[in-house]
This record gives C-alpha cells, structure tokens and sequence, in this order.
C-alpha cells in the first residue's frame, strides 16, 4: 500500500505542476497531431484514433524507440486493460487477460493485416518470437471485431504494421547483453529500386534466465534436496525421480524471421516465429524437474501473396490475400513433472491453415463507404497428443506411429501384452464467411457503421454477427463512442480432442498383473460449440489542449456458452475403469464489466520534450459465479518520457496490481498486490552521414522486488524474475 500511495503521490504532483506551470504555446510537437495517424484496423477503412469505430490504442515507432520494446510483449505489457501474469504457464510462458477475459487464442495478432498467431485455438506463446524491428506503428483494439475478422477475434486484434522499403531505406543492427547470459540481436535491411522492394528481418533471443533458487530460497528449498537425493512428490509419495538427477535448465530461446518481396500492388512475404522455454517454470521444485528435456518448442511459418487494386479515384478497392500458415508443437517437446510420474513426456500438434480472403471497399458520392468480403479457410489438424513416452515420429502417418499410453507397456500374469495404443486424431475441416459493412456519414460529426457477418463452418454449423458503432464528434476536440459487437470463439481443436492421463497395473495378492486402471483422466470432447460475447462499450476522448488529453472506456461483456471443465466418476477409457475424468462442456457463463479512464500529456522546456502518462483500470464481474480470473480488480499503469532534442531518452514507468485469482478445482490460488518499476533509454553516440550508432538500456523490475504472478498450475503462485538488465547498440546505415 506504500507503493501505491508513493505511486499515486508522484503521479499528482507531476500532473499539478503541469497543469499549473506549462503554457501550450511552447509545444511543437502535439498529442493532436498524433491522434491524427491514419490507422486501417478497426474497420478496414483510413481512420484516426478520434473516429475509429473502436477503443483502439496506437503506438507509434518513436514509442517503441523511446521505451526500447524488443518485442511485443514489452509493448503490451503496458496497454490498459490488458494484463499479463509472467512466467506463469507451462504451454504458454505467460498468461494474457483482457477486459477480464483469459485466453492467449482470444485475440488475433496481424502483421501488415496477416494473421500470425497460431490458428484453431494452439497453445501459442506470445513473446520474444514476435520482434518488433522494422515496426512503423502497432495497433490495439480492445473490443470485438468478428464482423471483419471473424472467429477468433474475441478479445482483441493486435496489427503490427512495419515499414515498407520505401518508407524506410537501409541497413538497422541492433545487438544487447544482459544479465543471466542474455542475448538479443536483429538485422534489418530495406531495399528498393524502382518498382522493386525487398525487406528483411531477422531478430535473435536466448537467455539462461535466473536461477530462482538464490532469490526465492524458501520456495526452492526442495530443490537442493532433488539435486543431493533425486527425490521429489508424487502426488503425495515421496519418490526417486525416474529421469535421474539433472542440471538446472530454465534457458528460453527465440528467433524471428521476415523477408518480404514488393512489386508495384503485389507483396510476397515469408515468415517465421521460433519459440522454445522450460515446461516446468510454473511448478514448484518438488513437483517439476528443472532440466533441458523439460522444454516447450514451437514454429510457425507463414507464406502469404498480397494484392491490392485501386481506382483511379481511390474510391474503390479490392485487396486481396492467400495465406498458407503452418504451426507445430515440435517433437522435441516435453513435460517432466508429477503428471508425467516424472518420466519425459513428449507432445506433438501439427496445424495447417489455407487462407482466401476478398474485400472490396466502395466510396460512395452519398457519404457512404462499404466493405464487401468474403473468406475460404481449409484446415488439416493433428490435435496436440497425449503424453508421449517416446516423441512423434514425423517421417510416418500419424495412423501408423505405434505409441503406447504410459503404463501400458506390460503383460498381465498370463503372458498378454496390455499395450494400448495413443489415439492420435488428424482432423480435416473447412470454414466460409462473408460479411458486410457500412459507414455513413450524416455530418462531419456524427455517423455510423454497422456490419453483419455470417460463418458457415463444417464442424459445428452456421454462426452470424451484428456489429454497430455510432461516433460523435462535438468538435475538434471531443471525440464519443458507443459501441456494440457480437463475437464467437470457434472451439480449439486443441481443447476439443487433446487427452492426458496414466495407467497403473492392477495386481493380484501374489504380486502379478491382471489388467489395468487409472485414477485419472482428462478426456476429449469433440462436440464442443463456440463460446460467444456480447459487447457493450463507451469510448470518450476529450483534449483539454492540443497536448493534453484525458480518456474514459466503459465495457460490459455478455459472455455464454462458455468451455467449462465438468467431473465425471466410474468411468472409462479404451475398458479401462478411470475414478476421476475431466471432460470440457459449454456450461458456462457470466459478465465482465469495469473501465479505464487515462491522462496523456506532453510539453516542452527549452530543448527537452517531456511526455507521461497515467491510467487506472477498474475489472470485475461474475464468470460461472466466481470472479475473473487472473485480472486484478484495480491496476495503474504510469511513465515518463523524457527527450532531449531526440539524441538521449529516459523513460520511467511503474505499474500496481491489486489481487489476483484462480479458481483450479475447489482450491483458490492468491496473488498478493505489488509495483514493479522499470526504466529504459537511448543515447546518440555517433552522427556521420552513412551511419548513425545509438547506445541502447532496458532495465525491469529496477527496485529488485520479489513478488508473484498467478500460474495456471495448481501449486501456488510463480515467482518472478529479480533485476533485469539489457543494454547494447544499434547502428543504422
């Protein structure tokens, strides 16, 4: 509570002086002007921040400069409204809320209007695999946009757009040390010639990470006791760990690939996203083994053909998209914890996506603009495995790979094998949309847009959504919004049919096997339907001056049919009697509701430019009579930017949590409020015509606290890392 009141106390006094001393007429450059970036996202037509048809947040390349974000996550780690709980899943890395809502298949991520996050609801990490070199500006939209983005843009839509050859020539490098041998490098070159454009991207990642035993002594404990004795708990026994005693391994690893081919209309672009980090980082000592084996590894390549058409009046456009999307869990991948009885277990998914998509937009002589469209998706999915006691072998079938379920891998007193093969699925299904939107415009300060789509998709049929925006604009300076917007989740297939559990032997009073049972099993569910939600928002912008400006978000949320974990007991899997089952069904439901008001300045003494912010966000509701969970109730989110004539930068920001929650079975899991402060800069060193060098620094967690983020396990909350320190150079030529 200190930290909060020192917080809040800053925060005050910046903004009395501010207000008290500064007068606008020494700005040059002004929140205004930036409020007038053109953005395309939010409903495929050229808008600003002030007549968008949604809450959207821009950040431009100057703040990303200026806060040195290495990637995306650095950057939405400071949004409103969005929070995430670090280091704190098995499968994910980290945990993303928004508005309430948890799910990192929740929200889209577009590159230049691409999708590249996984589809079909995989497990995808989101951090340092996606880079944010060569990125123009970065485009938040905090409510649904399923009209024209369909399924799976329930929560969010995140667009990064890069710059194109002509926008920005030349060669960037950048390379950064840090502490726990940290290192993280990118290479970006641009290119053109008359109607040719190249552009590359590549960005490098590893880190060892801290070795947590040091800084959280007493929940690591009995992790020194692993490493002497190679003991640890299974599910109450204390036991010899089956993989023996291994050497501390919670490194994580990332690359990032972009090569793009530019030709007058026609853009040609390959990617890839390589991410790998440890499997056991949300688990406690006793329960998970800390080793390589124990490593989560996924990629995903994108190969994609863009094409845009214009009238000569630019009052009609089509663009058009084919995009060919790739993602796996890799083979290599592994579990080594309690529910594996601490054997390595391997997991395997593999998810091809054919994307074609039309949209032809209209400019009418009636003040009217259409978006016309429609969309063909072909999938080819082999759903994530069970535990794999040997990895999937990627040169056979899927049908033919022959992999036991552990336990299995015996023979009863009779001599019969009691081997049960994996069900291993390969699902193959397609989905078609069309959609409709129109904006009309009754002035220069009031009009609407209302858009309607309809999805047909082989699995579980047809779905149609309403969407409708009215924006006012009293004047220059004011800028209100009401919104409302219908979006679905199309079940993860991931969810739908992946399957985890064990065998044990059944024996005799003499010792031998007569057949098998299991205590517990999470079983598939196939027929699981989309999980909807009804969007009500109000969006107010209002500029006090051309360099200070405060904004109001109000939302409601709606959300049923939602995926829900059901018990079942005395029941079975291939005849095998299982005690216990998980089975997923659409049960749920519940509301999130809450708001964001923020204060944006930015001014000017003498050749320093001084921009802060501040925002305090408010989240609550009911979902399946419990509150969200892993969103805390209150969260401020505060920094400081200051720049001197663009040649050296300082930014400072803080950020408060309140409470925190998790609902795993009958148990609650409790993460205590804290402020973590962190800072970040940038300094010209050298200025020549052919290059420029910039020393780079990026410090998190600056005060070395010790505090907690919620993990999706069931074994308390995670810690997370001390100090982080990141500093380095970049050139440009």
């Amino acid at each position: 509570m200190k930290k909060l009141l020192l917080l809040l106390l800053v925060s005050f006094i910046h903004w009395s002086l501010i207000l008290a001393q500064v007068d606008t007429s020494i700005y040059n450059l002004t929140l205004k002007d930036l409020a007038q970036i053109k953005i395309s996202t939010p409903g495929r037509n050229i808008m600003t921040v002030l007549t968008a048809p949604s809450n959207i947040i821009t950040i431009t390349d100057k703040e990303i400069y200026e806060n040195n974000y290495k990637s995306l996550r650095d950057l939405l780690n400071d949004i409103p409204q969005i929070i995430i709980q670090h280091v704190s899943s098995a499968e994910n890395e980290d945990i993303y809320t928004i508005n309430g809502i948890t799910g990192n298949e929740k929200f889209l991520i577009l590159l230049d209007g691409v999708r590249i996050n996984a589809i079909a609801g995989s497990d995808n990490t989101i951090g340092e695999n996606y880079s944010l070199a060569n990125v123009k500006r970065v485009e938040i939209i905090l409510n649904p946009t399923s009209v024209l983005y369909g399924a799976d843009a329930f929560n969010a839509i995140i667009n990064i757009i890069t710059y194109k050859p002509e926008e920005k020539k030349g060669i960037e490098v950048s390379a950064n040390r840090g502490n726990y041998n940290t290192y993280d490098a990118y290479l970006v070159t641009n290119y053109k010639l008359k109607n040719l454009g190249f552009t590359f991207v590549s960005k490098y990642f590893y880190s060892d990470g801290p070795f947590f035993p040091i800084y959280y002594p007493d929940l690591y404990n009995w992790y020194y006791r692993y490493e002497k004795t190679g003991e640890v708990i299974s599910f109450g026994d204390t036991i010899q760990a089956p993989i023996g005693i291994k050497p501390w391994d919670m490194s994580s690893k990332a690359t990032n690939f972009r090569a793009k081919l530019f030709y007058k209309n026609i853009e040609i672009g390959m990617l890839r996203f390589f991410e790998s980090h440890s499997t056991s980082l949300s688990g406690k000592p006793q329960y998970s083994i800390y080793c390589k084996e124990a490593h989560y590894n996924t990629l995903l390549d994108n190969f994609y053909l863009k094409h845009n058409l214009n009238s000569k009046s630019n009052n009609i456009q089509l663009y058009s998209l084919i995009n060919l999307q790739k993602f796996k869990i890799l083979p290599t991948s592994a579990f080594v914890n309690r529910y594996t009885n601490f054997n390595v277990a391997y997991k395997y998914e593999n998810t091809q996506n054919l994307h074609w998509e039309e949209n032809l937009r209209i400019k009418t002589k009636s003040k009217q603009t259409w978006n016309l469209g429609f969309a063909v998706d072909l999938y080819d999915i082999i759903p994530k495995t069970g535990d794999l006691p040997v990895p999937y072998d990627e040169t056979k079938p899927y049908d033919q790979q022959q992999i036991y379920y552990f336990g299995t891998n015996v023979q009863d007193t009779a001599g019969n094998s009691l081997v049960i093969y994996q069900d291993i699925y390969r699902i193959k299904y397609y989905n078609l949309s069309t959609y409709t939107q129109i904006s009309h415009y009754f002035s220069d300060k009031l009009y609407i847009i209302a858009g309607l789509r309809g999805e047909y998709n082989s699995r579980f049929g047809f779905t149609l959504l309403p969407r409708f925006s009215l924006i006012y604009l009293p004047s220059n300076y004011w800028s209100i919004k009401i919104m409302y917007g219908k979006s679905f989740l199309a079940p993860p297939i991931h969810k739908a049919y992946q399957h985890f559990g064990s065998f044990i032997p059944v024996q005799d009073s003499l010792g031998g096997i007569i057949g098998l049972k299991s205590p517990f099993w999470h079983l598939t569910s196939p027929n699981l339907t989309p999980e909807y939600k009804d969007s009500y928002e109000i969006n107010l912008i209002r500029f006090l001056n051309d360099n200070l400006y405060f904004k109001l978000n109000l939302f409601y949320n709606n959300l049923y049919n939602l995926i829900t974990r059901v018990i079942i007991t005395d029941t079975t899997f291939h005849n095998v009697p299982v005690d216990k089952a998980w089975v997923l069904r659409n049960t749920g439901n519940g509301n999130t509701y809450g708001g964001t008001i923020s204060l944006y300045n930015n001014f000017k003494i003498n050749d320093l430019n001084i921009k802060s912010s501040l925002s305090y966000t408010y989240i609550y509701g009911r979902i399946n009579n419990l509150p969200p969970q892993f969103s805390p109730k209150h969260s401020i989110k505060t920094k400081i930017t200051i720049n001197y004539l663009d040649q050296m930068n300082l930014t400072i920001g803080g950020q408060y949590r309140s409470w925190s929650f998790y609902y795993p079975g009958d148990t609650v899991i409790k993460s205590p409020p804290y402020f973590v402060l962190y800072a970040s800069g940038n300094a010209l060193v050298i200025e020549q015509k052919w290059m420029s060098l910039w020393l780079t620094y990026r410090a998190y967690n600056l005060i070395n606290s010790r505090y907690y983020n919620l993990s999706d396990g069931s074994v308390g909350p995670s810690p997370q890392k001390p100090l982080e320190l990141l500093v380095g150079l970049k050139a440009t030529f």
